[in-house]
């Protein structure tokens, strides 16, 4: 019997990847912002857009089967993991390790996640229940005018730069570059630019945001080699990367204009 075969008679769904730590990372962002997550299995890759329960920041995740060493799925599933729970079974997972997720026929009700070390003399497989939740079917915004691609390391900085001083952050752009700013109440301030420092052209954006919905995605910066912002003054924020080769994300945050409108 092929292999092909062998996974039609005993999976439903069935995905391996070579970069296991990469579903640690990933997981990790996405439970600082949702408490259950929606994930769309099809035939063409792993899907999730959903907002979080303040309705602040919409987190859109595209993993394509093509990217995997394996992909299998029979059908289009829509499954439901508690990610405080998922992020627990990955909280070992090394930057080698081998991952597979996959639901079995016999046991439709749970996700098994399998993860092999690279010396591949020990395998681990966890279960997490899954739960059958409602998907809102929600649309990424478009029209984007301005896009600044920042290193990962660079954003980094900026993010603790910023973050160590206030609890709110002003964001603005121009044709070259991209301004941070922050103020505690007064007393101390502190100003990053990033970009064409010697572009003074007029502001095409500039909105302001709470400092926590930049500390709830930290961690995106060891997904990837550089982050791209993009920006439009009716529009959230985008920030858009990939997730290492596996696919892409994009995270969109309003600012405090845009959630009182």
């Amino acid at each position: 019997m092929s292999n092909q075969a062998s996974n039609q008679s005993e999976y439903i769904f069935r995905a391996k990847a070579s970069n296991g730590n990469l579903f640690k990372i990933l997981v990790e962002v996405l439970q600082s912002n949702l408490k259950i997550a929606c994930f769309n299995f099809r035939s063409d890759g792993i899907f999730l857009r959903q907002m979080d329960y303040k309705r602040l920041t919409l987190i859109d995740v595209r993993l394509h089967a093509k990217n995997f060493t394996e992909f299998y799925t029979n059908s289009n599933v829509f499954v439901g993991l508690t990610l405080t729970h998922l992020q627990k079974l990955l909280k070992t997972v090394k930057k080698k390790d081998t991952i597979c997720f996959c639901i079995t026929r016999n046991k439709p009700n749970e996700l098994a996640i399998q993860v092999v070390p690279k010396e591949g003399r020990r395998k681990t497989t966890s279960y997490i229940t899954i739960q059958r939740i409602q998907n809102i079917v929600i649309e990424i915004p478009q029209g984007y005018r301005s896009e600044i691609n920042v290193p990962a390391s660079e954003f980094l900085k900026i993010h603790k730069d910023v973050l160590s001083i206030g609890k709110d952050v002003v964001l603005s752009t121009n044709t070259g570059k991209i301004v941070f700013e922050t103020n505690a109440g007064g007393i101390i301030k502190r100003k990053i630019e990033y970009g064409d420092l010697d572009d003074f052209s007029a502001l095409t954006y500039k909105e302001d945001f709470e400092s926590e919905q930049f500390v709830k995605i930290c961690k995106i910066c060891n997904m990837c080699s550089s982050v791209n912002l993009k920006t439009m003054d009716t529009l959230p924020l985008m920030i858009s990367f990939n997730i290492g080769t596996l696919g892409q994300m994009n995270i969109l945050l309003k600012s405090k204009s845009q959630v009182v409108n």
